[in-house]
């Protein structure tokens, strides 16, 4: 059985197709939308929301879907909090460029240094 799943991105310059035999992808491949020609094939792809519009006031942190008593074990802290500040420091600065007056990025700034002074075990 195949399937075809497109994505037309705010972060690429053109849209992207993903075909699919069965459950694994036969191909990924930006495209004109005009022609519907490929235009290069990929290996791997990035697929980023538009966050533009995001109302935070109703969204719940990630740890709180878990019990209390839930373990995590995390292997290389170092490297998982230099790429949790990474990708946060990157995210800062494409909202930086928003007129953002509700806050956003302090409560951003607050959930991750929530996440940073969970105790690593």
């Amino acid at each position: 059985m195949a399937a075809l799943w497109i994505f037309f991105s705010d972060s690429g310059e053109y849209p992207v197709r993903l075909e699919f035999f069965g459950n694994e992808v036969d191909s990924i491949r930006q495209f004109d939308p005009d022609s519907q020609r490929s235009i290069s094939y990929l290996n791997t792809v990035r697929i980023v929301p538009d966050a533009t519009n995001l109302n935070l006031g109703d969204k719940e942190n990630l740890l709180t879907y878990f019990d209390e008593d839930t373990l995590f074990i995390f292997f290389n802290q170092s490297l998982i909090k230099s790429d949790i500040e990474e990708h946060f420091n990157k995210a800062e600065v494409a909202y930086k460029d928003l007129d953002d007056t509700s806050g956003q990025i302090d409560r951003r700034k607050r959930l991750l240094c929530q996440f940073q002074s969970t105790s690593w075990r």
